[in-house]
């Protein structure tokens, strides 16, 4: 009796580890994969560029930019013009694409063009327009 309670114990310990080693017969449903932000976001990779030469080899445009007309580099987006309802969706920022929508007002914005931020915009925010921002 002891020798078939045994490899009873046995044979249970064998099926419980082959069973955890070998997965299982049901097919497990991945996620959907997050888009992979980047390391330094489009904004930070333009202000990093300190010189024309880099900044054109980068793509970019070096102009003089806001009030005191720093010179600075510029950046084209990947995703300008893609419709979004939050800056979290664009590489730069979502703003208002239609004019005289008022702040508060549910709307569909489009991803800037550029790391240029500078000018009076309204911003998407959670899928509604932000009030109007004025960067100089």
């Amino acid at each position: 009796m002891l020798k078939i309670l045994s490899k009873s114990v046995l044979l249970l310990s064998a099926v419980v580890l082959l069973s955890a080693c070998g997965g299982s017969s049901t097919t497990k449903m991945d996620k959907p994969k997050e888009p992979v932000k980047p390391a330094v976001s489009l904004g930070e990779l333009a202000r990093s560029l300190k010189t024309e030469p880099a900044c054109i080899a980068k793509g970019g445009e070096w102009r003089r930019m806001g009030r005191i007309q720093q010179l600075s580099c510029v950046l084209p987006t990947s995703d300008a013009g893609k419709a979004c309802t939050d800056s979290s969706q664009c590489e730069v920022s979502c703003l208002v694409s239609k004019p005289g929508v008022e702040a508060g007002t549910a709307t569909v914005g489009q991803c800037n063009s550029s790391t240029d931020i500078f000018g009076c915009n309204m911003r998407v925010i959670d899928g509604k327009a932000d009030g109007m921002l004025c960067i100089d």
